[in-house]
């Protein structure tokens, strides 16, 4: 699975080299080197944030990525990748980058065997689109609100293009390179008030629901997709499956009576584990016996640089994917736990006020955009 081909900068790279390397190479990623020393990772997309002054140096912009060793299998590989939320990883081999590990790399290595699972095993079925009249700003502003990499065009229910976060970046790299100083702000307003068909992908390749993982995968590795469009049987929008949520599929546990935990940025776990973090989600999902919850993704972040007694002001959303639909709870606090049980505590009273809005024998998660 590894490529010795690394794509990388130095720590020092400015925003304009980056910039390039993404236009010309077209990596999903770049690994940032100081003197020899590994520093993280860039991902493209860090490239949407147009307020990022020019100066910038690229080892401010790193994102901290798993370490990859060449002896883990495939499934705990998966796991650092989903757990680390990246699409590419650096590879050591006697604490020297040896090359890299991406969702393609992984993806062609097990294709076969992921015919035992179906489109409708993995996909998001929360998907998030837009109106035709949207603008090009109004989708950047769903793809970071939501944390989603594509977001369908609609009219009158029905798709006509998507809007990944690969064209935000596109669009943002010719115009960055094409403006001086004195007219960036002006421009970058301009082109935010575009339709955003102007830059949606038109038509959108489909899968249906019921087809093999294998065959959504093969679609997307052989027409460099980064994700599908999901019909049901009535051709409406039923999800949205990307190489991610195939990836993810490596990691789900084989233990029937294990909840299957996905957690997002590990290195903000600070006083807590993937056991204790299982066994406080599995009690909640216990409780409700109408709801039958498939998995659960908790996902740290940091939004701010305050600090309280050296904890980082931490954010955490907790989200059940249920037999039904989604439902999560978001809580802010400093440090992981703090932050973890408020989530928790919110994630359990929208269940509860779900049960209060909906009859038991037809508990239902529906309209949890907001979330």
């Amino acid at each position: 699975m590894v490529s010795e081909d690394v794509p990388t900068v130095t720590g020092d790279a400015r925003m304009g080299t980056l910039r390039s390397k993404f236009k010309n190479e077209l990596p999903k990623g770049v690994v940032v080197m100081n003197d020899g020393d590994y520093v993280g990772v860039v991902e493209e997309k860090k490239l949407m944030n147009s307020h990022i002054p020019d100066q910038t140096k690229a080892e401010r912009l790193a994102d901290s990525a798993p370490r990859i060793s060449g002896e883990m299998g495939v499934r705990e590989v998966a796991r650092h990748m989903i757990d680390g939320s990246v699409k590419l990883a650096p590879v050591f081999e006697n604490d020297s980058i040896s090359g890299v590990v991406t969702q393609n790399s992984i993806l062609q290595a097990v294709q076969s065997n992921l015919s035992a699972l179906s489109v409708d095993d993995v996909c998001t079925k929360n998907v998030f689109t837009v109106g035709t009249d949207a603008t090009i700003g109004e989708v950047i502003s769903v793809i970071r609100t939501n944390g989603v990499s594509r977001v369908p065009v609609t009219e009158n229910g029905e798709v006509r293009g998507i809007v990944t976060t690969e064209d935000v970046v596109s669009v943002s790299v010719r115009s960055e390179t094409s403006m001086t100083d004195g007219d960036r702000g002006g421009d970058q307003h301009k082109i935010n008030a575009l339709p955003a068909d102007n830059m949606m992908t038109s038509p959108v390749e489909t899968i249906h629901a019921e087809k093999g993982l294998d065959e959504a995968v093969n679609l997307m590795l052989q027409n460099e997709y980064g994700g599908l469009v999901v019909e049901s049987d009535d051709d409406n929008i039923y999800g949205i499956v990307t190489k991610t949520d195939a990836v993810r599929s490596l990691t789900f546990e084989q233990e029937s009576d294990s909840l299957p935990v996905q957690i997002t940025n590990v290195n903000l776990m600070n006083g807590l584990n993937r056991e204790s973090i299982r066994a406080e989600l599995k009690s909640i999902a216990e409780k409700y016996k109408e709801m039958d919850v498939h998995s659960a993704h908790v996902r740290f972040h940091v939004e701010s640089s305050n600090t309280l007694r050296g904890d980082k002001l931490v954010k955490c959303t907790v989200r059940f994917t249920t037999n039904k639909d989604q439902i999560a709870g978001t809580g802010e606090g400093y440090g992981s736990r703090q932050s973890f049980n408020i989530a928790c505590d919110k994630l359990e009273r929208n269940v509860l006020d779900k049960k209060d809005q909906n009859d038991p024998s037809s508990f239902d998660l529906k309209d949890m955009s907001n979330l």
